[in-house]
């Protein structure tokens, strides 16, 4: 894999599936990987190379400095649409960057906001070094006992909009990626319309129980309703990427687990 520093505190690196990325050069959370593999969350990738087909309308929630953006934005190709959300001002501007230098920009729109349940701005706490951990809720000591090295936490307000104001933009969303450290019931709970309209086929969501803490209870119940409510089927994903069918209820309740969970929606 080739990487250079580009100044401007800039590395770029390559890709394994033709993509180009500007990373920040003090991110130890997804630039280290990036720059020595040219690969990050692998079987996320190769799950997504194998679904994402062209003209599809997908979306990016968390989309950091836009590794699966820029994927995602290649494989729909110009016919097809992404919409990113990124809610950090700093790792937009990489973002925008990106989505530039591989050209994906006609098919994409990025939007600097979080995704929650609601329109209006809510506080962000930024990481000073895992720039993929910043997060909506407050780093806790169990946080900082990990990642000691973080030592650093800017809190700021930014804005914030629930993806149910797409309702009505597109016909059908093929796939919604979501990894939002530890918000993603409040995303969920944002998108109770498109759900009830039949528009979303399927979600793919990183679950890490230490970023959501307690909250992992109300988590477990809003998906038990969408799999009485909607027949949605839960899956996780082995080491090629493949989905296996899983039992979201013991899956929840591991300790430390943090795992891409894909919510498969029947086909209208």
């Amino acid at each position: 894999m080739n990487s250079v520093y580009v100044g401007n505190g800039k590395v770029l690196s390559s890709t394994v599936w033709g993509g180009r990325l500007l990373a920040p050069g003090f991110d130890l959370s997804i630039m280290p990987v990036l720059a020595t593999h040219g690969v990050f969350e692998v079987q996320l990738t190769k799950y997504l190379i194998d679904t994402v087909k062209p003209g599809n309308v997908v979306f990016d929630i968390g989309a950091n400095i836009g590794y699966f953006t820029v994927l995602m934005g290649l494989l729909v190709q110009r016919n097809g649409r992404v919409v990113a959300y990124e809610p950090s001002p700093a790792i937009f501007n990489f973002l925008q960057d990106n989505i530039f230098i591989n050209y994906t920009n006609e098919q994409t729109t990025v939007v600097n906001a979080a995704v929650h349940d609601h329109v209006g701005t809510i506080a962000l706490f930024q990481t000073s070094k895992f720039t993929g951990n910043s997060s909506v809720f407050e780093p806790d000591t169990q946080y900082f006992s990990y990642f000691r090295s973080d030592e650093e936490v800017t809190r700021i307000s930014i804005a914030c909009e629930p993806l149910d104001k797409h309702l009505h933009s597109f016909e059908k969303i093929d796939l919604i990626k979501i990894d939002v450290e530890g918000a993603e019931l409040h995303v969920f709970e944002g998108m109770t319309d498109l759900f009830h309209a039949k528009k979303v086929a399927r979600v793919v969501f990183e679950f890490n129980k230490m970023r959501i803490g307690e909250q992992w209870h109300r988590l477990l119940d809003k998906l038990l309703y969408y799999r009485d409510a909607f027949e949605v089927t839960f899956y996780t994903l082995n080491n090629e990427g493949q989905p296996v069918i899983c039992d979201i209820v013991d899956l929840l309740q591991r300790n430390n687990i943090v795992e891409n969970i894909v919510m498969l929606f029947p086909t209208p």
